[in-house]
């Protein structure tokens, strides 16, 4: 019974192992390639396991980036890389004429980096509505990460105007929101015509631009 015993913990000990060592090489890979460009062989490889232990602890990939989603480690590599966040170059909205130009460009941004991992948005979005953990991360990342990258993007156009800090957050959930909407949702997944939701971006963008301009100055 005894030997039995350290026999169980030591398999289990192997098992947590694996499934860490198959964790951390899915994570830098994903980061490197994104999840669609990422095959499974190619995570075994990297993780000096078995292919079939993929599918036989995780379930397959897309197991594997579910578990990847809850794993704070895997969590962090992923958002180093330039797969992390849809509007990788967003430092550059500041060069912008006007807030209505830059909001343009932001979208243009995050249509094509959506593009890019079409896929694993798609996984990630339909297990937040089954899975709590996964709702938990996906909420974090956009509320403690993503809008506040959105609104330093932008401050270069809000700085000058007696806006709260309320208003400014809202602003940013609006912006945030409407692009996931617009671009992940309309044109991705329910594949609008593009021409629809390019009109609706510039209406939305002209809109947020006339509100901006109505605030008054700082100096007022």
């Amino acid at each position: 019974m005894v030997f039995l015993k350290k026999f169980e913990a030591c398999k289990k000990r192997d098992r947590e192992a694996t499934e860490r060592k198959l964790l951390r090489a899915s994570s830098s890979l994903f980061a490197e390639k994104g999840y669609e460009n990422t095959r499974t062989l190619e995570i075994a490889k990297a993780a000096g396991v078995n292919e079939a232990l993929i599918a036989r602890y995780f379930g397959g990939k897309e197991g594997l980036l579910v578990a990847a989603l809850k794993d704070e480690e895997s969590i962090q590599t992923v958002m180093k890389s330039k797969h992390a966040c849809p509007a990788n170059g967003i430092e550059t909205l500041s060069e912008a004429k006007d807030f209505e130009q830059a909001l343009l460009q932001f979208f243009k941004l995050s249509e094509d980096q959506i593009s890019q991992k079409e896929q694993s948005m798609r996984i990630a979005t339909s297990r937040a509505f089954v899975d709590t953990e996964v709702a938990e991360m996906v909420k974090s990342r956009i509320i403690e990460q993503r809008n506040p990258m959105i609104q330093t993007a932008f401050s270069e156009f809000t700085k000058t105007k007696k806006i709260s800090k309320d208003e400014l957050e809202g602003l940013t959930m609006l912006i945030s929101a409407s692009d996931f909407i617009l671009n992940f949702m309309t044109r991705r997944v329910y594949q609008i015509d593009s021409k629809q939701i390019d009109q609706a971006v510039k209406v939305l963008a002209e809109a947020l631009d006339l509100y901006l301009k109505s605030q008054p100055d700082k100096d007022r």
